[in-house]
């Protein structure tokens, strides 16, 4: 459990290196293997202070804190959620990625437009509509737009990415902001077009192959 826990430490402190979020905006969790519980950050607490105490243990059926000194974070409920309906997740990440947000504000999600983007998330990013964050109201939103891919974006909010472990939902975090910034550049000069139909089943098939062989993520280029 203590190396699941420095895990979610490490995990915050790569968002804040890697330009993804600021301060303690986002949160980060990862399911405890072979136990119904999940060990998540803890609310409004500095990433490089955060100690192994601080990170909070819950129970993933009840949502009923079991271990940790501080209060879990206030979007404890869309991790829970995320986990009860995508068995294939052990990490979650939400964060207040910079070019995903700004996309939101337009009212967009990412279609499909490279190849990369339907190999490593599933196809397009969805955008879920604005909710009151904390709530049951967002978890229901976010799992529904999320489907069976790997990144949503939440409009006014951010993003948020699941994975097979937390190194995966931090590169799917990375990925969908990439994504997010070379659309806003492409839409600076029209409609980007997306990828052809076939394209999109074919790496579409790649992406459902390496989720039933548990690989990592792979690309071709």
């Amino acid at each position: 459990m203590t190396d699941l826990k420095q895990q979610v430490i490490d995990a915050c402190n790569e968002l804040v290196r890697l330009g993804l979020t600021t301060g303690t905006s986002g949160n980060v969790s990862v399911r405890v293997p072979d136990a119904t519980r999940v060990v998540a950050s803890p609310s409004s607490v500095r990433y490089q202070t955060m100690r192994i105490e601080d990170v909070c243990t819950v129970d993933l059926d009840s949502g009923d804190q079991v271990e940790g000194d501080r209060n879990p974070t206030s979007e404890l409920l869309m991790h829970l959620a995320v986990y009860r309906a995508r068995p294939d997740a052990g990490a979650v990440i939400h964060a207040h990625t910079l070019h995903t947000t700004a996309l939101s504000l337009l009212g967009r999600g990412i279609p499909p437009i490279m190849d990369e983007q339907v190999q490593l998330l599933g196809g397009s990013v969805s955008l879920c509509p604005h909710t009151l964050p904390g709530s049951e109201a967002l978890a229901s939103a976010v799992v529904e737009h999320l489907g069976d891919r790997r990144a949503v974006i939440l409009a006014h909010h951010g993003m948020l990415a699941c994975g097979r472990d937390v190194q995966q939902a931090l590169d799917v975090c990375q990925a969908t902001d990439r994504l997010a910034r070379i659309y806003l550049l492409a839409l600076a000069a029209g409609e980007p077009a997306t990828l052809p139909g076939e394209a999109q089943e074919l790496e579409r098939m790649y992406y459902d192959m390496q989720n039933r062989r548990g690989k990592a993520f792979f690309s071709r280029g």
